[in-house]
């Protein structure tokens, strides 16, 4: 695959990702700093946990999906730079 395709799905899939990884990670902070605070620094609506890892099966498919989605951004992201990498060092 060419590098301008490459960098073209790297950035259209990060574009299309952001928000849910987004959340997720919102979310999840949210449950790490209420774990770590004894008395819990404050109570998470039901809807946080909802979003964080609810909605049964298709909750599942969408953390799923998007677990793929980020591994495929990231193996995108390692060939961009190894390409770059060794552009650099036959100069």
């Amino acid at each position: 695959m060419k590098e301008a395709s490459m960098r073209k799905y790297h950035r259209v899939l990060g574009l299309v990702i952001f928000p849910f990884m987004a959340v997720q990670t919102v979310t999840g902070l949210l449950f790490s700093m209420q774990y770590l605070a004894i008395p819990p620094l404050f109570d998470l609506s039901p809807e946080v946990r909802l979003l964080h890892y609810g909605y049964a099966a298709p909750g599942n498919v969408y953390r799923i999906v998007l677990s793929v989605a980020i591994l495929v951004q990231a193996v995108l992201g390692v060939v961009i730079y190894q390409r770059i990498w060794s552009r650099s060092r036959r100069r």
